[in-house]
């Protein structure tokens, strides 16, 4: 049974700690990214459960977080000029020596702190010293309205390093790191939601709820919108078409429930353009989501929510 609560707790899944030397120090080390090895004790155990449908599934995102996790840092990582590509035994290496050239970003599994072990994971990344226990930033990955079967797609990486390198850019400025993503999604989509009156909404046709139809949209989103596929949404975002705005999920972990924080995202930029959160083990988009992405706080963009735009459908 899905439970229907909106989320008003101070979770998130953005670990954040104020910095034990200057920011620059981890900007000037190496950046050892590690890639994952598939598990063959995983493997076996989905073998003799019988299940090939999940060792594809296993399969597929290992081989997939690899690629488009090397891709994505070699895209848009500018932080640290000297990136090396490492197998998980290297960085244990790396950890275990305390090697102080470089800073490590990690897969991690990120789990509600107040819940411990009996926590659902949610897959994350971590930014770190190896010298250090714990992480300088933990961040979820994006999980995009574009990805299917479970896999990663490109533009969820894209999405997720480009808002982790703003977070750790911001950091430099005031020597402490950013707020949580519970702050600074809002504050940022609150600076940039006036620009959704010019971009044409995408929607995944799959992520939204049954019982939506396009007339509901056109009622409680007010802009120009187009309801596709997720093959769309993807290469939209990816070859950074700025005439529209591509939403996706961020999951953070709720006790033994996932929360989805719902992002508009500029694929030019990656700047989050809207931030609203939904109703606790729910992906789809239901008309609330829809009314919050077209309302914008007043205080916060340029107040001129134009309706000439309202109800429209993209012809695109």
């Amino acid at each position: 049974m899905k439970t229907f609560l909106f989320v008003f707790s101070s979770l998130f899944f953005l670990y954040s700690n104020t910095w034990s030397q200057s920011p620059t120090d981890v900007f000037k080390r190496k950046l050892a990214v590690e890639l994952l090895d598939e598990d063959p004790k995983k493997i076996e155990k989905l073998k003799k459960e019988n299940n090939p449908d999940a060792i594809e599934r296993y399969k597929c995102k290992i081989e997939r977080y690899n690629t488009l996790l090397k891709w994505a840092i070699e895209k848009y990582w500018k932080l640290n000029k000297v990136i090396e590509f490492k197998t998980e035994s290297e960085i244990k290496k790396i950890r275990k020596a305390s090697d102080k050239k470089y800073v490590c970003l990690k897969f991690a599994e990120l789990r509600d702190p107040n819940s411990g072990l009996i926590s659902i994971p949610v897959p994350g990344l971590e930014y770190g010293k190896p010298e250090k226990m714990i992480p300088e930033y933990q961040i979820a990955i994006a999980y995009g309205m574009a990805r299917k079967n479970h896999c990663f797609n490109e533009s969820d990486f894209a999405f997720t390093i480009q808002l982790l390198q703003r977070i750790l850019e911001k950091s430099i400025k005031q020597n402490k790191f950013a707020p949580s993503l519970m702050k600074w999604g809002p504050d940022e989509g609150g600076k940039n939601c006036s620009k959704i009156k010019n971009r044409t909404l995408l929607i995944d046709r799959e992520f939204m709820a049954k019982d939506i139809t396009d007339d509901d949209v056109s009622k409680e989103f007010p802009y120009k919108f187009k309801i596709t596929n997720s093959e769309e949404l993807n290469t939209a975002y990816i070859s950074g078409d700025s005439s529209v705005a591509v939403p996706f999920l961020i999951p953070y972990p709720s006790g033994v429930a996932y929360g989805y924080y719902r992002v508009l995202a500029d694929p030019v930029t990656g700047n989050i353009m809207k931030f609203t959160m939904g109703l606790l083990n729910d992906e789809k988009i239901r008309k609330m989501e829809l009314n919050s992405f077209g309302n914008c706080n007043p205080s916060k963009d340029d107040g001129k929510n134009e309706k000439d735009t309202k109800g429209k459908k993209s012809k695109k």
